[in-house]
């Protein structure tokens, strides 16, 4: 049975895809002072790890010997986040279908030199000046009060900002009298805003707004709050009405999906305190701690209130952050083939679901043979075996593998064609024993040919000290660490990633001994 509801959601998926013709983006970069590094455009979901629901995989290239690049996707999310990255710098981009840009960066200056040309260029523009970085963490010397006035006198700025821009209006005082009006400047005359960039960053701006939703959970954590029954009535509360939701009619951008994550939590609250269940400020956070009652409402609350897109991509989003976590998922899939209704989010889901049952046995792979299996003894055989020959270690967390590897994966494979012959590059995966098939999935579905081996973490403390390779289990900061074994068997940990390698500083692992 499963299988032929993934047959079915297949050719449904790839019917709607060749009906839609997607425009993609294009991308062409000018660099300076550019050593030929390697260039990668990765989805930025708001959660590591989660799959891109449109067939958009990283994609890399090599900048040129005259600081050349260009990237083309034919599968873009539409107003998603991408991140553009070049050695330790990203570039974050919210980009459209059918977007065309020219980037143009100095890599010794990435930050203020970076301004990017063509069609679709003026959401990104706007979007990099500094009065669009908002600043809206929570203190201490908050009240909610406070809090709010702090939000509507940022938007209304911004707001103000954003009009101008988009109506030209060079004599404006939020033009004239600000300190970057020349930057500002540039935008109106080199990237005009469209209609549809100034709806959105309009729409975008406006969902801040909401943020005011979390902001008692923050009192609440931090023990600022009072045991009075919250008055969702308020002013404070004013945003948290229909009329507002109307301005997330889909997640794609992280922000709007962050913004209703809000809403729920304000929304379900209400429907506590309608229920005789009082809710103040002191056992704001104690609400949740039901998950089954939240969830439940929180379906039928979307279903009611929000388009089919909205519900479909919220649930998607969590069941593939538990799928890319390698945690069970069976009865919330079973859930979400009852009620989903967009061919796209099943056919992504279902096709990742298949690889963690079934990726293990897979015959191009073939990742279920023993000589895969790692253990200390194995693995101290394996080094051995390249006695005399550099090899360069890439050692990752299957479970966070979203956190670095995935989005990077493009300059991984490059690195080992480059270096073909001069270099051998193993590829180590330490992890619990429960996520070897996690482990095949993360492999295949990427396309990631290649030496791959899997040792667990159970028992084996001892070689993960012996790389330093701890961090690999941090969700934030980890998913991945790189070694080096020079020619004469000397362990280098905490090696640059491939993105970040040059020439100059391989040399002395590749080059044979004088």
């Amino acid at each position: 049975m499963n299988k032929l509801i993934f047959v079915i959601i297949l050719f449904s998926f790839l019917f709607q895809s060749n009906a839609k013709g997607s425009k993609g983006v294009h991308i062409q970069g000018i660099v300076k002072n550019s050593n030929e590094e390697y260039v990668v455009l990765s989805y930025e979901p708001r959660q590591r790890g989660n799959l891109n629901y449109d067939g958009h995989f990283s994609i890399g290239t090599r900048i040129d010997k005259k600081g050349s690049f260009k990237l083309q996707s034919e599968k873009i999310s539409h107003s998603s986040y991408y991140t553009m990255r070049i050695k330790d710098k990203a570039l974050y981009l919210i980009l459209f279908d059918g977007d065309r840009l020219r980037i143009e960066i100095d890599l010794n200056n990435i930050d203020s030199s970076q301004f990017v040309l063509g069609k679709g260029a003026g959401k990104i523009n706007v979007l990099n000046l500094q009065q669009f970085d908002s600043d809206l963490m929570f203190n201490a010397k908050c009240t909610l009060d406070t809090y709010r006035i702090r939000v509507d006198s940022l938007i209304n700025a911004q707001l103000a900002l954003l009009e101008s821009i988009y109506k030209k209006d060079f004599n404006n005082e939020t033009i004239s009298k600000a300190y970057n009006r020349e930057a500002i400047s540039n935008i109106i005359v080199q990237t005009p805003l469209s209609e549809s960039e100034y709806e959105f960053l309009k729409r975008m701006i406006f969902i801040q707004k909401f943020t005011i939703g979390v902001f008692p959970s923050y009192l609440c954590e931090n023990n600022l709050s009072d045991s009075v029954e919250v008055d969702f009535s308020s002013i404070n509360f004013n945003c948290f009405n229909e009329q507002e939701y109307k301005n997330i009619d889909n997640t794609n951008c992280w922000t709007f999906d962050a913004s209703l994550d809000f809403i729920l939590h304000i929304e379900y609250l209400k429907s506590l305190q309608k229920s005789a269940t009082p809710v103040t400020y002191s056992n704001w956070n104690s609400n949740f701690d039901d998950y089954k009652k939240y969830n439940d409402w929180i379906a039928l609350y979307l279903q009611q209130n929000f388009n089919s897109d909205v519900f479909d991509k919220y649930y998607a989003d969590r069941l593939s952050w538990d799928m890319t976590l390698g945690f069970s998922s069976d009865e919330s899939y079973k859930q979400y083939i009852k009620n989903c209704s967009n061919s796209k989010y099943l056919y992504r889901i279902t096709n990742f679901k298949n690889l963690l049952e079934n990726g293990l046995q897979n015959p191009d792979y073939n990742l279920s043979a023993n000589q895969f299996a790692l253990t200390p003894t194995k693995l101290d055989l394996l080094l051995k075996s390249f006695k005399g020959k550099p090899v360069y270690l890439v050692i990752w967390s299957a479970q966070y593998a979203g956190s670095t590897i995935i989005p990077e994966l493009p300059s991984i494979i490059d690195f080992e064609k480059v270096y073909l012959g001069k270099i051998e590059v193993i590829n180590i995966c330490i992890d619990k024993a429960n996520f070897k098939n996690l482990w095949a999935a993360r492999i295949i579905d990427n396309s990631w040919k290649g030496h791959h081996y899997f040792l667990p973490s159970e028992g084996n403390d001892s070689i993960i000290n012996m790389f330093d390779a701890k961090n690999i289990f941090s969700f934030c900061n980890g998913g991945a660490t790189y070694t080096l074994i020079d020619k004469e068997g000397n362990l280098v940990n905490g090696v640059d990633a491939p993105i970040m390698l040059t020439k100059d500083s391989l040399t002395k692992y590749i080059t044979p001994n004088r």
